[in-house]
């Protein structure tokens, strides 16, 4: 009688520990059940996620690509314009550089008595006139040159901002280019996991069901039961 006692007990603490294993196994199954689902959302997601910003990235380099080719076309016009004033200007010294002293007809006669006024006084005249002429002459041609010096100047700013604007371009257009087949390297496998056969979700419960250390240890508690409803019914009273 004290044996059974006993290995009744033993049973019982048995049993209590497969129970506790199995239900370690069913939270880690649910545990790993979950996980799955969140890693084939995340995969969705994370396609998506990666299509958009690839997406965006040709659409703000096509804008930006606009954008240059609209400054371009700004710096061109005013280059053009800036070669036009160039040239009137080269113009402009020419005729200036060609001028020549012109001394009016009654410059150097008296005023008041209208005789002429001596050589001597003549020529001292005529000297300081040309000498002014000439002063005012070069600092006309200079201030043309400076001004021409200028409209070069811009105009070689110019240039060198368009070629800048135009290797920036050529940046922008490569970078659409390999964008454009990480775009459709995404659209394959979105369509490639649309396509798929989707499994059927298995429930936790037919997960469980064809766990094979669940099934063990559900064997064994079932095996432990039915041992202890024998070592029962041995020591039920016999009724006469």
């Amino acid at each position: 009688m004290k044996n059974n006692t006993v290995n009744r007990g033993e049973n019982q603490t048995r049993i209590y520990d497969l129970q506790k294993q199995l239900k370690e196994i069913e939270h880690q199954i649910r545990e790993d059940h979950q996980k799955d689902i969140n890693n084939e959302n995340l995969v969705k997601q994370k396609n998506k996620n990666e299509l958009s910003i690839r997406e965006t990235t040709i659409n703000l380099c096509t804008q930006d690509i606009e954008d240059s080719v609209k400054v371009i076309v700004k710096l061109n016009l005013q280059n053009k314009s800036l070669l036009n004033h160039a040239d009137d200007l080269r113009s402009e010294w020419r005729d200036v550089n060609s001028e020549e002293i012109k001394f009016k007809e009654n410059e150097f006669i008296c005023p008041t008595c209208k005789r002429e006024f001596e050589s001597f006084d003549v020529d001292t005249k005529k000297g300081e006139l040309t000498k002014n002429f000439n002063i005012d002459k070069i600092e006309r041609l200079k201030g043309i040159l400076e001004y021409i010096e200028s409209a070069v100047k811009e105009m070689e700013t110019n240039l060198h901002l368009v070629h800048g604007r135009k290797v920036h371009i050529q940046g922008l257009q490569n970078t659409i280019e390999s964008t454009s087949c990480e775009i459709e390297d995404i659209k394959a496998r979105i369509e490639k996991l649309q396509q798929s056969p989707e499994e059927p979700v298995q429930s936790i419960e037919s997960l469980i069901e064809c766990n094979g250390d669940h099934r063990t240890l559900t064997a064994k508690v079932s095996e432990l039961k039915s041992y202890l409803n024998q070592d029962e019914r041995k020591t039920e009273p016999k009724i006469l």
